[in-house]
């Protein structure tokens, strides 16, 4: 076993019996994830060390170790784009500036120089004596500056090119754990699924749509569910991506998608939110499906939680916009989504009542948000 794989071995094993996965967060996480961006750690590194470990346990320490990479590139890449890199100069514009630096700087002496000699003919004042060493001395100084700036810019370049170099190498392998928790925890030949899934991980954007859209009409896109999960930060894919998870019909995807329609919030952000809507419909209905009225059930569970109600309060209002547009309402609400959510509203109206007792009986009073609420069940009532 190579020495890195020991270390990841070690860690595993030191924390085998607890609750918390491998182990907790701390600068020895943040030391494993920069031996792998640095390409000290690889795959088969954790391969090695993974498979020390129960069956049963190494779907969820490949997955810890994705998602972890995963925090970890989005903080690094952060901390790139707060650094400065972003606002360095163009390539070609700074090299004309430089080179057009000195031109100026010439012309503009020339250009003094001939004022001041036609002020001495006129008896206006004297030359300033200005030899052409001076002249080419001064040159040659603003050379030898552009030069330099030219050079740190192409360090600062290189710097750069590596740290993207890096980050692409990471993210692939995040989708090559997320291939082979497939690999590890499904008995089915997938090995088509598990190259497809490598693939969304390729630096080229075009190749990963592509592989979704095939992922989202494969058979056993199911066994993919946490690399889709893994991709909805990604705004160059997010719309494939919530294709993918239209067709699926994992329960486990629900509140993901609810994130997404709260992060999504505005009238153009509807080309994110509407998928989101259509796949949390859709999932609804595969679930009833499978197990009478169990995704209304689910949907209910999560609802009805009083956590939850600060979020269900900016998704009614983001909802009752969006059912008011006759163009949205048709594209990303189906009958059926009408039906549940009717049903779903419905319910949380009695719970969400204030309960006041009037001698010996009991009775429901309205909030401002069993209001809020009875005007968006009218309002699915009537749209659906």
């Amino acid at each position: 076993m190579s020495d890195a794989a020991e270390q990841i071995a070690e860690n595993i094993v030191e924390n085998a019996n607890k609750e918390d996965i491998i182990f907790a967060r701390s600068s020895k996480i943040d030391n494993m994830m920069q031996l792998i961006y640095e390409q000290r750690v690889t795959i088969d590194d954790i391969d090695e060390a993974v498979m020390q470990t129960a069956k049963d346990e190494r779907k969820k320490y490949l997955l810890y170790f994705s998602n972890e990479l995963a925090s970890y590139l989005t903080a690094k890449l952060a901390k790139v784009r707060a650094s400065g890199y972003r606002s360095m100069p163009k390539k070609a514009t700074e090299k004309e500036n430089k080179k057009s630096k000195s031109e100026k700087f010439l012309e503009q002496r020339k250009r003094k120089q001939q004022e001041k000699e036609a002020k001495e003919k006129k008896g206006e004042g004297t030359i300033e004596k200005i030899g052409l060493k001076d002249i080419g001395k001064e040159l040659q100084e603003q050379k030898e500056q552009a030069e330099a700036l030219e050079e740190k810019r192409k360090e600062q370049q290189d710097i750069v090119q590596e740290e993207q170099a890096k980050h692409i190498a990471a993210y692939q392998m995040i989708f090559g754990l997320h291939a082979y928790v497939i690999e590890v925890t499904v008995s089915d030949n997938t090995e088509e699924l598990r190259e497809l899934v490598k693939k969304i991980g390729n630096s080229e954007i075009t190749s990963r749509q592509v592989a979704l859209d095939k992922l989202s009409r494969h058979p056993q896109a199911k066994y993919a569910v946490d690399a889709l999960l893994a991709c909805l930060s990604d705004r160059n894919i997010i719309i494939p991506v919530l294709g993918a998870l239209n067709s699926v019909g994992e329960k486990r995807t629900i509140k993901p998608l609810i994130n997404i329609i709260k992060e999504y919030p505005t009238a153009n952000d509807i080309v994110f939110r509407g998928p989101a809507i259509s796949a949390i419909g859709e999932t609804v209905k595969q679930m009833n499906e499978k197990a009478k009225s169990s995704g209304i059930k689910y949907i209910y569970t999560i609802s009805s939680n009083p956590k939850f109600e600060k979020t269900l309060r900016v998704l009614i209002r983001i909802l009752t916009k969006d059912i008011s547009n006759n163009k949205i309402r048709s594209k990303y609400f189906t009958p059926h989504c009408f039906k549940w959510m009717t049903m779903v509203t419905d319910k949380i109206i009695e719970i969400k009542k204030k309960k006041v007792k009037v001698g010996f009986v009991n009775v429901s009073m309205q909030t401002d948000f069993s209001k809020e609420l009875k005007e968006f069940s009218d309002l699915l009532k009537k749209s659906g």
